[in-house]
């Protein structure tokens, strides 16, 4: 029987570019100089950071975690009255306060020296986890 035609390959050689990514940022994010801004109590520059964060970055913006992180300034710096106003702002901005909401605005409420609001704070927080009828 015949033998069906050898088919001849030629081997070309492609030539890829790595993608390059862009270097880091020098130095930390601006995420990291919040919490560092937060940690220190130091809210003027926390809310400086935080407001250069959310109009920045929308997706970011709508994150309790970053919300959370600039009421650890308040809580840090013991200044409740701020911390209080911060959360509505933030349930004004259809965000859901978590566990660690409540636990920062406890935090200012003791460290402001409202020991009654720190207990109002943590019987809010319980009423949220086990609404009445549910438990």
């Amino acid at each position: 029987p015949p033998r069906p035609p050898v088919l001849s390959m030629h081997r070309c050689r492609v030539q890829l570019t790595p993608r390059l990514r862009p270097p880091p940022p020098p130095g930390p994010s601006v995420l990291q100089l919040l919490d560092a801004a937060a940690t220190r109590g130091d809210v003027t520059t926390a809310k400086q950071l935080f407001e250069q964060l959310r109009a920045s970055n929308a997706q970011l913006s709508g994150r309790v975690f970053l919300w959370n992180t600039m009421l650890k300034a308040f809580a840090n710096a013991g200044d409740y009255h701020s911390a209080a106003a911060h959360v509505e702002r933030m349930r004004q901005a259809q965000l859901e306060p978590s566990s660690k909401t409540f636990g920062k605005l406890m935090e200012a409420a003791a460290k402001d020296g409202r020991v009654e609001q720190s207990e109002e704070t943590w019987q809010r927080l319980l009423c949220s986890r086990h609404p009445q009828g549910t438990e």
